[in-house]
């Protein structure tokens, strides 16, 4: 806890961050320390906090983007267990094609899915350009 830059913090981290640091003061008997009124006065400006930052993520289009994300997340998923499954194929050439795929996807980490929105689009576009532009990569695909 001492060595994290508050300023830096995004808005959910901070939120998350000084949640936490107050259950850890109330797991430790703020009564005892003499705290009481100052932690008191420290939730209700979390619970202040909280309920601004949830008016901010209030968005309409909110919904339809996390189905958006979930159907790329999935897409990606798909094609990389299609890889997968292809390279065990019985056909040596589906095969060596399957593994080159598999290969350029790993230069980009696993878990692509997992990025945020736009470490994962950043990621796609790169893995995209090079299944259109390597042409031993345009043949695999």
């Amino acid at each position: 806890m001492n060595f994290i830059d508050l300023p830096k913090l995004r808005n959910a981290e901070y939120l998350q961050y000084v949640k936490d640091f107050s259950g850890i003061i109330t797991l430790n008997n703020p009564a005892t320390l003499q705290i009481d009124a100052k932690l008191s006065a420290f939730n209700t400006k979390i619970s202040e906090l909280e309920n601004l930052y949830k008016k901010a993520l209030g968005n309409e289009k909110t919904q339809d983007l996390l189905l958006l994300d979930e159907r790329r997340d999935n897409a990606i998923n798909g094609i990389y267990y299609f890889l997968l499954g292809h390279s065990y194929h019985f056909e040596s050439d589906k095969k060596q094609k399957a593994q080159l795929l598999l290969d350029n996807m790993a230069l980009y980490g696993s878990g692509i899915a997992r990025l945020n929105y736009q470490a994962e689009t950043a990621t796609l576009n790169n893995l995209i350009k090079d299944w259109e532009n390597k042409p031993e990569l345009n043949d695999a695909v």
